[in-house]
């Protein structure tokens, strides 16, 4: 999907899909969300924040994780219906105190992508 923009930033979504034959696991950091994603689900990611940030997604063999960049909020759905809180409803996430984003781990303490070689 092509990225919209509003008055208070960019918003995107993106739609993942389970294309596996078993559930795997979905979670939303920093918020430390879990959903269970069943086979061949398709969940949507619809972010809002700050125009230049973007989403970061880890692929593992059992699980995806979707991280929010700094002052984004991310809401989930799943056939249309929502999975946790609204945008509205979540809290943003925030800038560390040096003005880093808080951000997906590096990739050493990431999960392994889906068919590479774990590489820590």
């Amino acid at each position: 999907m092509e990225p919209r923009s509003d008055a208070g930033g960019g918003v995107t979504a993106l739609q993942l899909t389970n294309a596996r034959s078993e559930a795997i696991r979905f979670f939303l950091e920093p918020w430390g969300e879990e959903f269970t994603m069943p086979p061949d689900a398709t969940f949507e990611v619809v972010a809002r924040g700050p125009q230049g940030g973007s989403l970061d997604v880890a692929v593992a063999d059992d699980a995806i994780t979707v991280w929010g960049w700094a002052g984004s909020v991310v809401a989930l759905l799943h056939e249309g219906t929502l999975l946790g809180p609204p945008l509205d409803g979540r809290t943003p996430v925030p800038v560390m105190a040096d003005g880093e984003e808080q951000s997906a781990p590096s990739v050493s303490a990431a999960p392994a992508v889906a068919g590479r070689p774990d590489s820590r």
